[in-house]
């Protein structure tokens, strides 16, 4: 049986979610003031809402990783007997990793690397990379177990609402006017 290379983003959740098997995580940075933090492994959730209310007026930001640490992660999967490599993004309307990793794919020789735009964020993501893993155990192909995440991709949605707008404004996700107006009518996008 040939060996599959699982990847995900950092923002999938899935550091919050028990599992064993092995996914290569991929960081994203989190800057917070002048101050640089790997996600997850420098910096917690906790930690990171703890600074928030510390010190209401810093704009958390977000880096994504670069080519060559996508690219570094396919050579090590390589090297460490994986025949097929699959990357499950962040979608490609939120970040530029998918881009970053098809490019990396591009580089990387000796493995088939597939890049896969969940088009979603946050625990979808860990749904998928769960999902590809129940495939691969089963014995299916990659073009199957894609299939499968695209199914999971197309026939799920994910709802959410924020409570505080203010960073949403801050960041310029959202003009001053209608942070305003939602703030004044008690709207929660």
């Amino acid at each position: 049986m040939k060996k599959l290379g699982l990847m995900v983003c950092t923002n999938s959740s899935i550091d919050y979610l028990d599992f064993d098997f092995d996914v290569k995580v991929i960081r994203s940075m989190v800057i917070m003031g002048d101050k640089e933090y790997i996600d997850y492994e420098e910096l917690t959730a906790p930690e990171f809402y703890e600074m928030l209310d510390k010190n209401p007026n810093i704009v958390p930001r977000t880096s994504m990783a670069s080519t060559g640490t996508m690219l570094e992660a396919y050579e090590k999967l390589r090297d460490q007997g994986c025949d097929t490599i699959l990357f499950i993004t962040i979608s490609s309307k939120m970040s530029g990793i998918y881009d970053n990793a098809v490019m990396a794919s591009r580089m990387v020789e000796g493995v088939d690397v597939r890049v896969f735009d969940s088009k979603s964020v946050g625990y979808i993501e860990s749904k998928m990379v769960f999902k590809a893993h129940e495939g691969y155990v089963a014995g299916k192909s990659i073009d199957e177990i894609i299939k499968d995440l695209e199914f999971i991709r197309d026939n799920n949605k994910i709802y959410f609402a924020v409570n505080d707008l203010k960073f949403l404004i801050k960041n310029g996700r959202l003009s001053n006017a209608a942070g305003f107006m939602a703030n004044m009518l008690k709207i929660k996008p």
